[in-house]
């Protein structure tokens, strides 16, 4: 059975590849789909509030998700990123990698609650599989 440090190193050293590969993705691929529109929901809920999103005809998520892009939206204007354009207009590329880094912190806990869960009830090697 492998010892607990090289288990959590190879955790680790997974987590980060994975890590590694996501931010390539979010860097070098064009904002599309439904980038657009959490884009423009964020940057609404920054400006003027839940109720304003909500009154979108395209708005189907809960507030939770929209508060968090709202928060992400408040650090891009902190950072000076301009507004988005109107809806048929791409969406520029800073604010459609900032809306994206949510979720890919909310997948790197993911995974290690996942290890920490498969280390707990079953056994590291397993809990390296299990991610």
């Amino acid at each position: 059975m492998p010892s607990a440090a090289r288990t959590h190193a190879a955790f680790l050293s997974l987590l980060l590849a994975g890590l590694v590969v996501r931010l390539l993705l979010i860097f070098n691929l064009a904002p599309h789909g439904d980038v657009g529109a959490f884009v423009r929901w964020g940057w609404l809920a920054a400006e003027q509030g839940l109720d304003a999103v909500y009154s979108a005809p395209d708005v189907n998520y809960p507030p939770v998700f929209l508060h968090m892009i709202g928060w992400t939206m408040d650090l891009a204007r902190a950072w000076g990123a301009p507004p988005p354009g109107p809806a048929w207009e791409p969406v520029g590329r800073t604010l459609g990698i900032v809306v994206r880094f949510p979720g890919l912190v909310a997948d790197c806990a993911l995974a290690a609650a996942i290890y920490l869960a498969g280390v707990r009830y079953l056994s590291r090697s397993k809990a390296l599989i299990c991610m």
